[in-house]
């Protein structure tokens, strides 16, 4: 397990290293995302933005990954929940800050890279072999630049 870990931040810190002057993509991507890990995934990625905006003065656009995606309506309810605004795509509002973000899996979890704001964060949600239960891997990573 150890071995697995430390390989797993190996892959986040090299995710970092790349590219970093980059622009950062507004677009969002899914693989691996069920019904047993969307509640967890929404909130991790919704305590992120609740720690970077303040949820009464901040209106937050997600961008989906696809049509009915899974993630994104839970993402939006979650944020609604804590109290942010949330704009909607047929009025667009240029004040709100766009929300992107992409999850894959990776080993025995789920890579998670969210784009806010210009900035980028990588995080893993690594599921449990034993107990079946997931969980955050650790605080998030900020790209440089």
């Amino acid at each position: 397990m150890k071995k697995h870990i430390i390989n797993m931040i190996t892959v986040i810190a090299l995710c970092q290293t790349g590219c970093v002057n980059q622009p950062i993509n507004q677009s969002s991507y899914t693989s691996g995302v069920t019904a047993a890990n969307t509640e967890i995934l929404a909130d991790s990625i919704a305590r992120y933005v609740a720690y970077k905006l303040p949820a009464a003065n901040s209106t937050v656009t997600v961008i989906p990954a696809r049509q009915n995606d899974r993630l994104a309506n839970a993402l939006t309810t979650n944020l609604k929940n804590r109290g942010f605004g949330i704009a909607d795509d047929t009025a667009p509002n240029p004040s709100a800050v766009p929300l992107a973000y992409l999850v894959t899996p990776l080993e025995n979890g789920l890579l998670i890279v969210i784009r806010l704001n210009g900035q980028e964060v990588t995080n893993m949600l690594i599921r449990d072999t034993q107990t079946k239960q997931w969980s955050l891997l650790n605080s998030y990573t900020v790209k440089g630049g």
